[in-house]
């Protein structure tokens, strides 16, 4: 009779190992394929509504379509809107102005990260509001002035307070004997004049008019007038129109003197301002 030699302890583990491979190799496992994950459908852009607005913006619109989640941004014309709810189904946003203030049918363009969505849709900016004709008047004549009918006051001190009161005719503010301009042969001085015209608006509420120390720029809008006293001195010395208000860049303004669009507040701070400034804003309704 043949004698096994005894296991040592690691040859006991071995040996099982070696039975439990065995038994295993028997067993036919079931089916098990990898699970499939399901593709992410990109983005589809169907429709915007409505499709027209204002020049000054801030229209509330729907983008309609499927997979609009992965929908990072949308741009009117070139310029950023603010999206206020994306779900898969539609996007609400709201408009940005109109980059110069013209009417006009633009490019909405919608982005997922860096990548385009495929979209043909078009936003319409139409001349509709007291405050787009004024912005409009404004950025035509920013840099191409309207001597014809309102001369130029540069060289008289400043042309600032003349181009505002230009912008507010253009609103539908109707020239009377206290405040006009006669293509500069004959004119009042509020029409021209920031202190005079600072003291006859405020004897005239019947323009809506209401006037804002800066800390309250938290109710400025497009549209409003916006006065400066560089030095501190209580006699003001600058003024401007309201272009854009954003998170960004804050109040933005356009005018002349300092031919502009969108200067800051923050700029003109920056070349104009000194420790006394004081700023004052014309909230017109």
């Amino acid at each position: 009779m043949q004698v096994l030699a005894p296991l040592l302890p690691s040859a006991y583990a071995a040996a099982a190992i070696a039975g439990l491979l065995a038994a295993n190799a028997l067993i036919t496992p079931p089916d098990r394929a990898p699970r499939a994950v399901a593709a992410t459908a990109p983005p589809v852009v169907a429709a915007l509504e409505p499709t027209q607005g204002a020049l000054v913006g801030g229209e509330t619109v729907t983008i309609t379509g499927s997979g609009l989640t992965a929908v990072t941004s949308v741009e009117i014309d070139g310029v950023a809107a603010d999206l206020d709810r994306v779900v898969n189904g539609s996007i609400t946003l709201r408009v940005p102005n109109a980059a110069d203030y013209e009417a006009g049918t633009v490019e909405v363009e919608v982005f997922a990260g860096d990548a385009a969505v495929a979209s043909d849709l078009e936003w319409t900016y139409v001349t509709t509001t007291a405050v787009d004709r004024q912005l409009e008047y404004a950025f035509r004549h920013w840099d191409d002035y309207n001597t014809a009918y309102f001369g130029n006051f540069n060289e008289w001190g400043g042309d600032c307070m003349n181009f505002v009161s230009q912008t507010l005719v253009a609103r539908g503010w109707v020239p009377q004997a206290e405040w006009f301009n006669d293509a500069q042969q004959e004119w009042a001085d509020p029409f021209v004049h920031v202190p005079s015209f600072d003291e006859w608006l405020a004897e005239h509420p019947e323009y809506g008019a209401v006037r804002l120390d800066y800390s309250e720029r938290d109710r400025a809008k497009v549209g409003d007038v916006i006065v400066f006293d560089w030095d501190g001195d209580g006699s003001l010395d600058h003024s401007q129109v309201i272009s854009r208000i954003s998170d960004d860049a804050g109040i933005e303004m356009v005018g002349h003197n300092v031919n502009s669009t969108y200067r800051s507040v923050d700029e003109a701070f920056d070349q104009q301002g000194t420790d006394s400034t004081q700023v004052y804003i014309w909230s017109i309704a």
